[in-house]
């Protein structure tokens, strides 16, 4: 049997239907995840009721799970920081973040950069490396444990296999 992987404190940037899926993944495996809102509301129900009404209301989060309308709070010291913002708020959010950790985007669409890819801007930034989640999933179905399958494409295939560790669970398989 394979040794369990070390968990991860994960920075989530985003509180979104499918924000809220991958931190639920994420926390499956053990992994304490912090969720950025810029919802004190969200926060607050996230955090004491374990549950994000807004975009997963029948999906019961983990404790592991917290959430902070500071970006700062979600991104110290964090191992990985997951990028799942609308494409077009990149320039606000990835400047001011933990350019020491790897990034595992979400997100689909293209940055207004002269390269146009959110990955190529966050190499630029220096970070150290980056991974891209991307399937035909459904974050409702995903909630709901119904199985799924995605794809992890990374330069670097360390970080490719440790997230699909991470990520893995018997009906997620990335």
């Amino acid at each position: 049997m394979k040794p369990a992987e070390p968990t991860l404190t994960v920075g989530v940037l985003g509180s979104g239907s499918w924000a809220t899926v991958v931190a639920t993944l994420l926390a499956h495996n053990q992994n304490p995840v912090r969720l950025w809102s810029r919802s004190d509301r969200r926060c607050q129900h996230i955090n004491t009721q374990h549950s994000n009404p807004d975009y997963m209301p029948n999906c019961t989060l983990s404790p592991l799970i917290t959430a902070h309308t500071s970006l700062a709070t979600v991104v110290d010291r964090a191992d990985l920081l997951v990028y799942a913002l609308p494409a077009k708020h990149y320039a606000h959010v990835c400047t001011i973040t933990n350019r020491a950790a790897p990034w595992l985007i979400l997100s689909k669409g293209l940055t207004d950069e002269p390269d146009r890819l959110l990955s190529a801007y966050l190499s630029r930034l220096g970070a150290p490396d980056v991974a891209v989640l991307s399937g035909p999933n459904l974050a409702d179905e995903i909630a709901q444990k119904q199985p799924a399958a995605s794809v992890i494409a990374s330069t670097n295939s360390g970080l490719a296999t440790r997230l699909q560790q991470q990520l893995s669970t018997p009906w997620f398989r990335p």
